[in-house]
């Protein structure tokens, strides 16, 4: 048995079928991937093709680049967005949620910063910035990473059904690109009867679509690869954009009412006067 069957009951048997094409979708060649050679996973490999009938062949290749998993076969290279200008965050859904704005605080001089602190537009008059509250969305997504690539009925099946739940951010760059972020919890997966009961419940993993316009045709060229693409990725990776728009500011201390001093008698002025 070398696992190169093509169809069978059992999985062992079957061997990695593995079918190359040309761009105009014909037949390059139809390999059959087995079991390995050896006594471990680098002696070697049972391989047959399609169209020969001679035999199978026991080369020393193993092929580990090759899997079934549609997981490695993705290019890794993910959304990278530079020199942040403005972030907006909205809930399309929910009524309740109060969107918000930051900007990139210019100098002093009036000239541009593209490191200069975030600051919350439209703050009330008797509102003050949290000094490190926008530290995690200066470097939004700059070096993040995604999960996978989902398909549209599977973003369907795996996620919350609350829609308010789905958020979108409106991001702007110093070089005229603007980023349109939408992005919804999948359902959380029951936590395990061997897990600790005592441990917290794990976080949901989020789907996030990309939507990039700019009047560059060369800037956009860049980013076609997240056209049409539904991602899967972490929490964490969107955490930064979950916040309230109360995280970002706090209320001025308002001046308290001051107790004017009482005046206390000298000991002179108690003490009575000798006859």
């Amino acid at each position: 048995n070398f696992g190169l069957a093509s169809s069978g009951d059992k999985d062992s048997e079957q061997g990695l079928q593995v079918l190359a094409e040309k761009s105009n979708d014909s037949n390059i060649a139809h390999i059959i991937l087995g079991k390995f050679s050896g006594t471990n996973q680098s002696a070697g490999r049972f391989v047959r093709t399609t169209t020969d009938d001679s035999g199978v062949y026991a080369v020393s290749e193993t092929f580990p680049g090759i899997s079934a998993d549609p997981q490695t076969w993705l290019g890794r290279n993910f959304l990278k967005i530079e020199k942040i200008k403005t972030i907006a965050v909205s809930a399309p859904s929910d009524s309740n949620f109060k969107s918000w704005k930051l900007i990139r605080h210019p100098n002093t001089d009036g000239t541009v910063n593209e490191n200069g602190q975030l600051k919350l537009d439209g703050m009330e008059d008797d509102e003050v910035m949290q000094i490190t509250s926008t530290n995690p969305l200066r470097n939004l997504l700059s070096a993040a990473s995604f999960i996978d690539v989902v398909t549209e009925n599977q973003a369907n099946d795996t996620a919350n059904p609350d829609i308010k739940l789905k958020r979108q951010a409106v991001i702007t760059t110093f070089d005229n690109l603007t980023y349109t972020l939408t992005f919804w919890p999948q359902m959380s997966k029951p936590m395990s009867t061997k897990n600790d009961p005592r441990l917290p419940a794990q976080q949901p993993n989020y789907l996030l679509s990309v939507v990039v316009s700019s009047d560059d045709q060369n800037k956009l060229n860049a980013h076609k690869v997240h056209v049409n693409r539904i991602y899967q990725i972490s929490q964490n990776t969107v955490s930064p954009l979950q916040k309230k728009r109360s995280d970002f500011v706090k209320s001025k201390t308002k001046p308290t009412a001051v107790t004017p001093p009482v005046r206390v008698p000298s000991l002179k002025a108690l003490t009575p006067a000798k006859p």
